[in-house]
């Protein structure tokens, strides 16, 4: 019996450590463009004070066996160190059936930035929709809901191709990003590696069978 705190302590931390895994993913913050190279430079000029969503790439260990909210978590606490003015409401994150759901009993100033953020920033990640829910407003939003460009990648035979057409047709009102059929890249993947804590747990499972084999002498 004083074997079984033991091998229950020895279990448990075996078990937490097989159901993590490695996550690269993505937030998306919002900034106002400056200068610089830009291809279509003219969908900044229909984004309210040339705002664009510049991707911030993040590597973390997370519970594999849950419902995101370690990465949900993560993602929100990121957003907020990039900018503690925006996020200086509280609110409460949840998760469900793929949804995040943000509750706040303050106002959020700059609504529409913080809107952009947790829209792209989750959805891009995997997850379905971002509901936000206010004192006075409640709002479900997608990445159709997004009101500033965010950056993607783009072939350079693509981009060549696009120039010509504009050129060739002048500007038509179309919206390069809405035309082009390319869908948004899925993150949230788990790295294909050995975990340090799959290591771990390895070298902990073996010191319990030499130590059980030694008592058992």
């Amino acid at each position: 019996m004083k074997r079984l705190p033991a091998i229950i302590f020895f279990l448990i931390i075996g078990q937490s450590i097989f159901a993590t895994d490695w996550f690269t993913y993505f937030i998306y913050v919002q900034k106002e463009y400056i200068q610089g190279a830009w291809i279509r430079e003219d969908i900044l000029e229909r984004s309210t004070g040339y705002n664009y969503l510049e991707p911030k790439q993040f590597e973390e260990l997370f519970n594999i066996s849950g419902d995101g909210i370690d990465m949900a978590n993560a993602i929100l606490s990121h957003l907020k160190e990039e900018n503690p003015e925006r996020y200086k409401f509280k609110c409460d994150l949840s998760v469900s059936k793929d949804t995040i759901i943000i509750q706040t009993n303050d106002t959020i100033t700059d609504f529409d930035a913080v809107k952009n953020e947790l829209t792209a920033s989750y959805i891009i990640n995997s997850f379905t929709a971002v509901k936000i829910i206010q004192q006075n407003r409640i709002g479900v939003y997608l990445l159709k809901d997004i009101t500033v460009p965010y950056m993607d990648l783009v072939l350079p035979n693509q981009a060549s191709r696009r120039i010509q057409t504009d050129t060739n047709q002048g500007n038509t009102g179309e919206d390069s990003l809405t035309t082009q059929k390319t869908p948004p890249l899925t993150t949230g993947q788990p790295k294909n590696r050995v975990s340090i804590w799959l290591i771990i747990s390895l070298v902990l499972n073996l010191l319990l069978i030499v130590w059980l084999i030694r008592n058992k002498k």
